[in-house]
């Protein structure tokens, strides 16, 4: 229990890229990462539950950290697949420099503001 618990943020977050991609109405991308996940947790959980090679025998704790590994993986995959397909929802930088948002001209901010405040005012 203790495994899935700290592993709960990177889970939370690979289930909201893969709810976005559908949302954005690409459910096959998903759909193969899951895919990928599933694959490899099913080699994995021989191996963490029951100890095979350098690997400790873990029980179920075993199978939790199988299933956190391979969604390592298959997160890692899908954003290096999104990043280098440039896709319009992978996480990137936006091209600089940034405007100041302290404007140089106030006065046109209280122009610009005046009328609304006014209309504000007439409501009260």
């Amino acid at each position: 229990m203790r495994v899935i618990f700290l592993a709960t943020p990177l889970l939370y977050m690979y289930a909201f890229v893969m709810s976005v991609l559908r949302g954005a109405g690409d459910s096959k991308t998903p759909f193969y990462f899951m895919l990928v996940s599933v694959v490899i947790d099913i080699a994995l959980n021989p191996v963490f539950i029951f100890g095979v090679g350098p690997v400790p025998r873990m029980g179920i704790a075993g199978s939790a950290v199988a299933t956190f590994v391979s969604q390592i993986i298959s997160f890692t995959a899908m954003m290096v697949y999104l990043y280098r397909k440039r896709h319009p929802l992978a996480l990137q930088t936006l091209p600089g420099p940034w405007p100041s948002p302290v404007s140089h001209n106030e006065s046109s901010h209280l122009t610009r503001g005046a009328p609304a405040v006014q209309n504000l005012s007439d409501a009260v």
